[in-house]
């Protein structure tokens, strides 16, 4: 196992008893081990763990076949561990920035290519209410709104003008001078 962690070779064995790499080791004959297979767990080439497959009960139990397969199995087990790494990390971020958008002093309000709010923080709801929008704050809901429904029919046009400039353009707005 040390050997396959250092390495990052697969290791297999039908007879540890009788193959002289491992039939002087302690642990062999104290547990009286025959077929043995280890191999790594590896992600972008680093080993992150091994697995170890034993039996003490018979002799040419795993081929040599088996250690491909078993090589296929870690493969695919070292996949699901980094996807697992990726997605705590993912939630963990995901958390962060909530927590951020949550707790800023700025009114922020994040919306697709159809202007349809997609976030928008307490600030941003308090502010709207400040300004008229028809709504409590406690039930004051974005979900399904466009921004170009909360501002004043007389700014609508102006609004729009904004926000497609920026989506499209991904440039700051700036106005014409």
């Amino acid at each position: 196992a040390n050997k396959v962690a250092s390495t990052g070779e697969s290791i297999y064995t039908s007879d540890a008893l009788k193959d002289e790499r491992f039939s002087k080791q302690k642990s062999i004959l104290e547990l009286n081990l025959k077929s043995i297979m280890c191999v790594p767990l590896k992600s972008k080439e680093k080993v992150i763990g091994i697995l170890y497959l034993d039996n003490s009960f018979k002799s040419n139990v795993f081929l040599q076949s088996d250690l491909y397969l078993f090589e296929l199995f870690a493969g695919q087990a070292a996949i699901a561990i980094e996807n697992a790494k990726l997605y705590e990390n993912l939630l963990a971020l995901k958390i962060y920035n909530e927590n951020v958008v949550s707790r800023t002093p700025i009114g922020l309000i994040v919306v697709d290519n159809n202007l349809q709010i997609t976030i928008a923080n307490q600030t941003s709801k308090e502010i709207f209410k400040k300004t008229g929008w028809k709504e409590e704050p406690t039930d004051l809901s974005f979900s399904q709104v466009s921004l170009l429904d909360l501002v004043p029919s007389e700014e609508k046009n102006n609004w729009k003008k904004i926000c497609y400039q920026v989506l499209y353009t991904g440039q700051p707005y700036e106005e014409a001078k």
